[in-house]
């Protein structure tokens, strides 16, 4: 079809309702899309409002033949609101049967698409007949290669399931635009970008009509009627022509760089959020290898040292064995009393002590020992025990108060950072 690959799919058809139960003889094979359409007629009338736009009345008649069992309880017809973007602003006059009763429908509007649920909940069986009216604009397009205005319209569509035996389509031109006719007038039957002439197209003054016989599944009637050029306001399409099978347009390379932006600075983030977790649970940078020494950084003592490294238990025998070290006491590996403590303190000097060896040494022999003065060691001392960590307790405190033991930014928002982050490398 010379215009279908530019015009939007006018006339999207959908299947039926479903039944909730069918006969059991037949319930193995049984489908709701399987059924016929008798005919597809469709009656158009042209006219043009006071501004150029396009406004177009519809009349559709569908008949459709069910099978002779519970099946079926009507048809679902998806009339197309939106044609390269622009939309028809669809108003729906209407639904009758052939007697002009008129036949339940509920109206949903979605993607695109006005969709009318013809039917209610009894099943129907037979020969059905739909009449629908509804009114339309924006339904011109011009076309630069030819240099015209063109009606052009997907009759019953190719969104049906289901073959019809005939479908027409006749175009009333209002008298005040049947000057503008070119005469330019094409009909094609047959799948969507076929090129196969329909049976017949005839034109009779201002009147068009335009007839094919047995469509197959997914095939349409297609109408073409030329106007001159600016007959019409025509808007300019903003989407793409081809939402049902069209050959896939060039993404743009701004999309692409986008895109690939957005995922390189959310798994960057990722990185970053994961750094900043591992980060958080470190102190300061290290110096690589650690050399083991006997004596602390200057300006702080052992027991802070320790709590600094997260070695809280070891903070006060680490104490106790630079003492002696120092030659500030001596450690006797037993006990100077008969079942006492497993180990012995012996009081040497205070020469060389800081404040914090002061106040273990008095802590443990008293405010003013003499040289050799013995204290029973172990955890059976809770006196003694006490008073050294409550020394030890001071020791971290210290360190608190001046911020050496404070997180670096960041840790609390790792793990969400590290979720957005992910996800926004995905996206």
């Amino acid at each position: 079809m010379r215009r279908i690959l530019a015009a939007l799919v006018l006339s999207l058809g959908v299947v039926v309702l479903p039944g909730l139960g069918v006969l059991p003889s037949v319930s193995a094979q049984a489908d709701t899309s399987d059924f016929t359409f008798d005919s597809f007629d469709a009656d158009y009338t042209l006219t043009r409002d006071a501004d150029g736009t396009s406004r177009l009345e519809v009349v559709e008649t569908i008949v459709a033949r069910f099978p002779d069992f519970d099946q079926n309880r009507g048809i679902i017809r998806a009339i197309p609101d939106d044609y390269d973007g622009v939309p028809l602003s669809t108003t729906i006059r209407g639904v009758t049967d052939e007697n002009g009763v008129a036949v339940p429908f509920e109206t949903t509007r979605y993607n695109g698409f006005v969709e009318l649920a013809l039917g209610t909940d009894e099943f129907v069986r037979g020969v059905h007949t739909y009449v629908i009216g509804y009114q339309q604009i924006n339904v011109v397009r011009s076309f630069a290669d030819t240099g015209s205005d063109e009606f052009y319209w997907d009759v019953n569509g190719v969104g049906w399931d289901q073959p019809f035996g005939a479908v027409s389509a006749t175009l009333h031109v209002d008298p005040d635009l049947a000057a503008d006719l070119t005469g330019a007038i094409a009909c094609y039957a047959g799948a969507q970008g076929g090129t196969t002439p329909c049976d017949s197209v005839v034109q009779t003054d201002a009147t068009i009509t335009a007839k094919a016989s047995t469509l197959a599944p997914r095939e349409t009637l297609t109408l073409a009627v030329g106007f001159a050029a600016a007959t019409f306001v025509t808007p300019d399409p903003v989407s793409s022509p081809l939402p049902f099978g069209g050959p896939p347009q060039p993404t743009p390379i701004w999309v692409h760089l986008l895109s690939g932006g957005l995922g390189l600075l959310g798994l960057g983030g990722a990185v970053g959020s994961v750094l900043a977790a591992v980060r958080a649970r470190r102190g300061a940078a290290g110096r690589g290898a650690i050399i083991a020494e006997y004596s602390e950084p200057v300006g702080i003592d052992i027991l802070q040292s320790a709590h600094l490294v997260n070695r809280a238990s070891a903070a006060l025998p680490a104490a106790i064995v630079r003492l002696a070290v120092r030659r500030n006491l001596r450690i006797l590996a037993y006990a100077v009393e008969t079942g006492g403590a497993p180990y012995t303190l012996q009081f040497l000097s205070v020469e060389g002590a800081d404040a914090t060896d002061a106040a273990l040494l008095r802590t443990i022999f008293g405010s003013t020992p003499e040289p050799g003065a013995l204290r029973s060691f172990g955890r059976t001392d809770r006196t003694l025990m006490t008073g050294l960590t409550a020394i030890s307790a001071a020791a971290r405190a210290s360190i608190v108060h001046a911020g050496l033991l404070a997180r670096p930014p960041g840790g609390i928002w790792a793990a969400p950072g590290i979720v957005v982050q992910l996800v926004l490398g995905v996206v």
